[in-house]
């Protein structure tokens, strides 16, 4: 689907919580981030648990193009300071799925899951962390559950927005 990894680290600040292994989508980052906008259709970035066998989470970014606060599936989201990366301010939504079918929504700093925190050290395993062996089936695995992240997440929307009508 067109997600590559940015970096095999997992992002996690101790006390206030963690995002995962971010895999980005550099067409979809090519197509918002620059003009300010986020297609709910689209996200940026798949958030990856620590082991990356587990899709935890969807991000969208856009610059600041004096677009103002944006919002999206009902959530404001907030104009925010730059991160190594993206050093100038910009607007970010992140996803997260919980237990139960929850779903946590943070579109204001911090962004960071507070129950997910990651190892200190991950295990090199090759290949953007998955065995090379396995690599062919763990990306379909991958492109499998993003596929159902994506499903549940347009259901979700279409549910939220049916109750607010």
């Amino acid at each position: 689907m067109g997600y590559t990894f940015n970096t095999e680290e997992c992002v996690s600040v101790p006390g206030v919580g963690g995002m995962g292994v971010h895999i980005i989508n550099p067409q979809f980052n090519e197509d918002q981030f620059p003009k300010g906008t986020m297609d709910p259709k689209n996200p940026v970035a798949v958030l990856l648990n620590a082991g990356q066998q587990k899709v935890i989470g969807l991000e969208w970014e856009a610059k600041d193009v004096g677009q103002g606060e944006m919002e999206m599936f009902g959530v404001p989201i907030k104009l925010q300071q730059g991160h190594p990366g993206i050093p100038e301010p910009h607007y970010m939504l992140h996803v997260y799925f919980k237990p139960g079918g929850q779903v946590l929504m943070l579109g204001a700093d911090p962004n960071f899951d507070p129950d997910l925190t990651c190892p200190t050290a991950m295990p090199d395993t090759g290949a953007g962390g998955m065995a090379r062996s396995n690599e062919r089936s763990q990306w379909a695995s991958v492109s499998l559950v993003l596929g159902l992240a994506l499903l549940v997440g347009r259901r979700w929307a279409v549910r939220r927005q049916a109750a607010s009508e």
